[in-house]
């Protein structure tokens, strides 16, 4: 899809299936429903910025180039870099499912923040071992299994 702006100012844009965004993603005001159809966003095709704060995504998908996070992301599922980078810069990465990547190269971590705040059993997986910045785990159920190894370079907060 082309550039992406949502300002909804009533009712609420419901999200369904697979959305292929190969340009900016920008999130302005109203209510998104990505989750009652567990809807993916595939962000590739070109380098974008992703503007999502106050929205949150259910699947979120890394396809190529660079997606550079201009706000605090949410996702209330999984998160998976199949190729490309995710670089978040300074904004935090709030995550309530598995979290997915493909190689050392695949998140920036800049000095973000990923918190994992989900409900039930929570996985890492890097084959190439995954870097953070600051890692937050405050999982509400079963906790997080880290498939790989992980590092991180600056907090680990785990509640």
């Amino acid at each position: 899809m082309p550039y992406i702006t949502i300002q909804k100012p009533s009712g609420t844009l419901t999200l369904s299936g697979i959305i292929s965004e190969s340009r900016d993603w920008t999130y302005s005001s109203g209510n998104v429903d990505a989750t009652t159809n567990t809807t993916t966003v595939a962000f590739g095709g070109n380098n974008l910025n992703i503007n999502s704060a106050g929205m949150s995504f259910y699947n979120v998908t890394v396809l190529a180039n660079t997606s550079a996070l201009a706000s605090n992301m949410t996702v209330n599922n999984n998160l998976t870099i199949s190729a490309g980078t995710l670089s978040p810069g300074v904004n935090a990465v709030n995550l309530a499912g598995n979290w997915s990547d493909w190689g050392a190269a695949g998140f920036v971590k800049g000095t973000s923040i990923v918190n994992f705040d989900g409900s039930s059993l929570q996985t890492i997986n890097n084959p190439g071992a995954e870097n953070f910045y600051s890692l937050t785990t405050n999982n509400s159920g079963t906790g997080i299994q880290l498939e790989n190894n992980a590092t991180v370079g600056g907090t680990l907060t785990m509640t």
